[in-house]
């Protein structure tokens, strides 16, 4: 027997479709089936009711920080002249990360803060090394 009778026999039962599978198949009843890859077809869904903000990500709008501390979860905050001073060190993920390690409330209350973000010399160091890499610094309101 050769390959044309085997062929011939069988042309029936085998369907020899080259499409890449990304169109779409019409059925009988006119219903298109979509084929293909689907993206995030594995990815679990979000429950509608599903908390997406951690509550400690929520933050006072701008006015409500200014003139007082209330914003300041470590204790050691003071009142600054713009909204955009008003930062607490817990709320900076790395600075909270140190803290918490350390069992401090407060980044000020680090055993490296004062040698490294006070004394004098690590500041000038510190300044010619920003100058070095970044040439010009931003112009200041003060």
């Amino acid at each position: 027997m050769d390959f044309n009778e085997i062929s011939s026999d069988n042309n029936d039962d085998i369907s020899l479709d080259m499409s890449d599978g990304s169109s779409v198949f019409d059925e009988q009843d006119g219903v298109g089936i979509e084929l293909g890859t689907r993206p995030y077809q594995f990815e679990p869904e979000a429950d509608s009711d599903e908390e997406l903000v951690d509550e400690d990500d929520i933050q006072p709008s701008e006015d409500e920080r200014l003139g007082n501390t209330d914003w300041c979860t470590c204790e050691q905050c003071v009142a600054m002249p713009n909204a955009e001073e008003c930062v607490c060190c817990q709320e900076i993920p790395e600075i909270r990360c140190v803290t918490e390690e350390d069992h401090r409330h407060c980044i000020t209350q680090h055993n490296g803060f004062s040698p490294v973000c006070l004394h004098p010399s690590v500041l000038r160091t510190a300044y010619h090394s920003y100058r070095q890499q970044y040439a010009e610094l931003p112009e200041t309101n003060g």
